[in-house]
């Protein structure tokens, strides 16, 4: 399940048993890496993690089966979502077992158990917070401890209750509800029963009260174009496109970062698939015509839009 905290797990596991092996690499994103990069970019990035060494495209199988073999690693591959993502660095067919040095590990996220048949895995399915670990964690984002404040008990048992053990959604909206008053809270929770949504329709239903929640219209745009355009781009880089655009990013950014609805890590802007995927429902929503949206990410989209003059004037 989507939220559920996978990637969390295995960063607190990675933190906690690297120092065990000769080397280590946790590499993030690896789904969105291989589409929006290459296969070879994490190939590229497991070298230089555990050799520091450079490769290119010709030569980085040889150089991962032959100074690998011998040296005792640790692989974490988080959001994986094709089987040719595991086969570019676990290897598959005869070299399936001969690429790292004995007691080596590779840790695999994934929703899709499936594509790990092929190499006799170990499986472990992170469960949802009991009802004292999720009160615990939302009070620890919604009031900055680990108890609810005076005249908050009741809500927050019931937020807690609605959003069912959810770690990124316990989170999200946790912190979007930090120093606002209980006709809010209510008018929040009252919102989310309204329309009473089920499964990941629920997840994203929960986090848009977050984006709403967002008091700077420039922050909220900053988040849409993240969503629909800089996922996983350079941070610096996006940073100077929206200050062209006459924006604060510094600021914005940073309030998105409090608020959980993005993250930067090794440097590229990132957040999670329920929010991009929120965030472009917003855009889907502003009209049933794509050239009527404030926003065009697919190239079938745009591109006969473009030809026929037929983009709204956005300016």
């Amino acid at each position: 399940m989507p939220g559920i905290g996978k990637t969390t797990v295995a960063q607190a596991l990675f933190v906690r048993i690297r120092n065990q092996f000769e080397a280590f690499s946790f590499i993030s994103k690896v789904g969105e890496i291989s589409r929006s990069e290459s296969l070879f970019h994490i190939q590229e990035q497991l070298c230089d993690d555990l050799l520091n060494r450079k490769v290119n495209i010709k030569n980085v199988n040889e150089v991962i089966s032959r100074r690998l073999r011998g040296k005792r690693v640790l692989i974490v591959l988080d959001n994986v979502d094709e089987l040719e993502q595991i086969e570019s660095v676990a290897g598959s067919g005869d070299n399936l077992y001969d690429r790292f040095g004995p007691g080596s590990r590779i840790i695999i996220t994934t929703r899709d158990e499936r594509l790990l048949i092929n190499y006799e895995p170990k499986i472990y399915k992170v469960e949802k917070l009991t009802e004292d670990e999720a009160l615990l964690l939302f009070c620890r984002k919604a009031f900055k401890k680990d108890h609810p404040l005076d005249g908050f008990a009741e809500l927050a048992y019931k937020f807690v209750d609605y959003i069912d053990g959810l770690p990124l959604a316990l989170v999200v909206l946790g912190s979007s509800l930090f120093k606002r008053s209980v006709k809010e809270w209510s008018s929040k929770l009252n919102r989310l029963k309204d329309y009473n949504y089920s499964g990941e329709r629920k997840i994203i239903d929960i986090l848009k009260v977050s984006f709403d929640g967002l008091e700077n219209q420039a922050e909220k745009e900053i988040f849409l174009d993240t969503a629909c355009f800089f996922k996983g781009e350079d941070a610096c880089r996006v940073e100077k496109i929206f200050e062209s655009c006459g924006y604060y990013p510094d600021i914005s950014i940073n309030i998105l970062l409090e608020r959980y609805l993005v993250s930067i890590i090794g440097g590229k802007l990132w957040m999670h698939d329920l929010l991009q995927e929120m965030g472009r429902e917003i855009v889907r929503g502003e009209s049933q015509k794509p050239g009527k949206r404030s926003r065009l990410w697919l190239h079938t989209d745009a591109l006969p839009l473009l030809r026929n003059n037929k983009v709204r004037n956005i300016s």
